[in-house]
């Protein structure tokens, strides 16, 4: 695994369709304005009827003061009952944004249930933007208390629970404070103490840190702890700072001291605008970070993004080169302009049960072919294990799906293989800014065809079909057939695991490399003469099981052509058009 260095995460024209393939289990839209899904929280059971349920922000709401709702993980997975338990308004500052932020804390309310911070950034003390946090009652649903940030910054923009640093019982809050009149931003942390005693950020301070900059610290992140002392760590992601952005890791117990950093790559591509450092993708026991960055170019297109999964151990040792994988899209192909790919990312628990985690990268800017002008956005689920996409989720219309993703999986099946979150919290969809977010099973999924066959001599056109499940365990085999062969020659299959559609020997070539091959076979048909009786076959299933390719994991995509002879054609051979599975269980 550690051999990995590039992935081309290739989205091509003909696969549009094909990559949405995978079970939406639920999509709930906001109102207009709303922005419903800018942050995307999955929380315990919250009404005790065995599911766990989903904290969306909805910072729009409520002519802008915002809202936070909570969805029933019931209704999400059978569409039973009410689709929200409870639902917050609090009184704030005039468009004040409530809901930009969530994060869970263990009670700092007295009661058995885990409360929840929510940020307000663009509350205001009289005409002064400050930024706010609401403390939010677990047991009650309502605010118990509200801090004030400091003047001229939007304080809570993003916030993370850095654990109990200083032996109190009680949970320190990491805050972020991007600046609004160009003065320096910094990144505090919180007193866990400070609620119900304080009344704003300024006077409960444990650490404050900032590089002079206005543009430091825009994100925030934890829930690790890299230097393994038995204390969570820090990371900030500050995507304007130094030209190409910068991320950093710093202790959360020693006064925000440095830890480690990486910085971007290339003038402009924001690295550092999402983050996330949860989860160990190589084995080596330390935990590994996930770091975006949206406006990544190339000399073909703009803003196509990427995003890299940074080594934390090489990051310790200053141990070059720190990254694991790079994950773009290819530039090669059309409509990568302005994807944004990396707005988000998420290193989240193992969803197709390979026991590695895996991740998923937003593209909120992902138009398809056959809407050119239309903002789908999407996100691509990506195998941690083999660094292979597993599918590309799209929105509809102008979702602009992808710049906010769950912060977890949440198995509403109780199968095993968990669920997703993927929101657009700016979507135009039904109605401007409504923001939308949508539940995906990655499990079934059923093969689809793509891309287009070459005519052959005889003037047919080889076809593939497929009948059965691509599965890793099922006895029943998937049986994918190359039909209107010529008679009597000898072909074959390809695959990989990227697709592609690209002009190739008079027809198309519909798989990426690097490519794989079964072996050849005799087509078969009429005995005499030429015609396009001939056909092969290739059990999909018994490839998988046989070890053969350690690649071909549950939930890897896998793309499939037939390639056979024609003696006739200027290139010698016939191509058909491609057919696409992704392996379930």
């Amino acid at each position: 695994m550690n051999s990995r260095n590039c992935l081309h995460v290739a989205i091509v024209p003909a696969l549009a369709l094909a990559a949405s393939a995978q079970t939406l289990q639920q999509s709930i839209p906001g109102g207009p304005g709303f922005r419903f899904g800018s942050a995307v929280h999955v929380v315990p059971d919250q009404n005790n009827d065995g599911y766990p349920d989903v904290l969306v922000g909805a910072p729009g709401s409520n002519a802008g003061n915002g809202s936070l709702r909570c969805l029933s993980g019931k209704f999400l997975a059978t569409s039973i009952g009410n689709s929200e338990l409870w639902s917050l308004t609090p009184a704030v500052s005039a468009n004040a944004g409530f809901g930009a932020s969530i994060i869970e804390v263990a009670s700092l309310t007295g009661t058995s249930a885990n409360d929840f911070i929510v940020g307000a950034p663009d509350y205001k003390v009289g005409s002064v933007p400050t930024g706010a946090l609401l403390l939010v009652d677990g047991a009650t649903h309502t605010v118990a208390w509200t801090l004030t940030g400091y003047p001229h910054t939007r304080t809570g923009t993003s916030l993370a629970a850095v654990g109990d640093q200083d032996g109190d019982g009680r949970v320190e809050v990491a805050i972020a404070g991007p600046s609004t009149d160009g003065s320096a931003s910094f990144v505090v942390l919180m007193f866990g103490s400070a609620w119900g005693s304080a009344v704003s950020v300024p006077a409960s301070f444990h650490a404050r840190i900032s590089n002079g900059s206005a543009q430091y610290g825009a994100v925030v992140s934890s829930g690790f702890d890299l230097d393994h002392d038995g204390f969570l760590d820090l990371a900030i992601g500050s995507p304007d700072v130094t030209g190409s952005g910068i991320f950093n890791v710093h202790h959360a117990n020693l006064g925000l001291a440095p830890l480690t950093g990486s910085v971007g790559l290339q003038a402009g591509e924001r690295f550092g605008a999402s983050i996330d450092g949860r989860r160990d993708f190589d084995g080596d026991g330390t935990v590994d970070f996930v770091v975006g960055a949206p406006a990544w170019d190339s000399a073909m297109s703009t803003n196509i993004g990427r995003a890299v999964v940074l080594s934390g151990a090489r990051m310790l040792s200053g141990n070059l080169p720190y990254e694991i994988f790079s994950l773009q899209f290819s530039t090669s192909l059309p409509f990568t302009n302005n994807i944004r790919f990396g707005t988000s990312v998420r290193a989240i628990a193992d969803l197709n049960g390979d026991a590695v985690p895996d991740l998923i990268v937003g593209a909120p800017g992902y138009v398809s072919p056959s809407q050119p002008t239309a903002k789908r956005g999407g996100a691509a689920v990506i195998s941690g294990a083999t660094g292979v996409r597993m599918v590309f989720i799209q929105g509809a219309g102008n979702e602009q799906l992808g710049d906010v993703l769950g912060d977890a999986p949440i198995d509403l099946g109780f199968d095993g293989y968990p669920e997703f979150g993927i929101a657009g919290s700016n979507a135009d969809t039904p109605s401007t800014d409504c923001g939308t977010v949508k539940f995906f099973a990655l499990f079934p999924v059923l093969a689809t065809t793509y891309c287009t066959g070459k005519v052959n001599s005889a003037g047919c056109t080889p076809s593939l079909t497929s009948t059965g499940s691509a599965s890793v365990s099922s006895p029943s085999p998937c049986t994918v057939t190359c039909a209107n062969l010529l008679n009597q020659k000898s072909g074959l299959f390809v695959y990989s695991h990227t697709p592609k559609a690209t002009p190739f020997q008079g027809g198309v070539l519909c798989v990426g490399s690097p490519t794989r091959r079964t072996s050849s076979t005799n087509s078969g048909g009429s005995s005499s003469g030429t015609d396009c009786t001939g056909s092969i076959a290739f059990d999909v299933n018994a490839r998988i099981q046989s070890g053969l390719d350690p690649t071909l994991v549950v939930g890897a995509e896998m793309f499939c052509q037939c390639w056979a002879r024609d003696p006739a054609s200027p290139s010698q051979t016939s191509l058909s058009n491609g057919v696409r599975f992704v392996l379930n269980p």
